[in-house]
């Protein structure tokens, strides 16, 4: 019971991610923080974000490697199934190249995503 408590004094529905978790090209262009509208509850990748200062995306090395390997003009990332988009935030962030599609249909993660897309200037 004390640790459901504390884990309630810790809902803010917006969390920083770490400049050090952000690619160059990001903090060049933009600020030096992303600003990520996360669940006001307990849900495992708001947790996540809170508690670490980075996105919550289980294939970082894969997307990393495959930004690097990529010739073209442009990178595309498609995420179904985004949730708050870690993965989708994550390319997004690395490389200027980069357009990502998150899918999201629970409503209240979509529009967290749509809130931190507009408050960072990535819409």
């Amino acid at each position: 019971v004390f640790f459901l408590f504390l884990d309630r004094l810790d809902c803010r529905k917006v969390a920083a991610i770490k400049a050090n978790r952000l690619g160059e090209s990001f903090l060049r262009s933009n600020k030096n923080t992303l600003w990520m509208h996360v669940l006001p509850a307990r849900h495992i990748e708001s947790n996540h974000v809170r508690g670490k200062g980075d996105f919550h995306c289980g294939w970082n090395r894969l997307i990393v490697e495959q930004l690097e390997q990529s010739t073209g003009d442009s990178f595309r990332f498609v995420e179904v199934g985004a949730s708050l988009g870690g993965c989708s935030w994550r390319v997004l962030t690395s490389d200027d190249r980069a357009f990502a599609l998150a899918v999201e249909p629970y409503k209240p993660a979509a529009d967290a995503m749509r809130r931190t897309a507009f408050e960072n200037g990535l819409a």
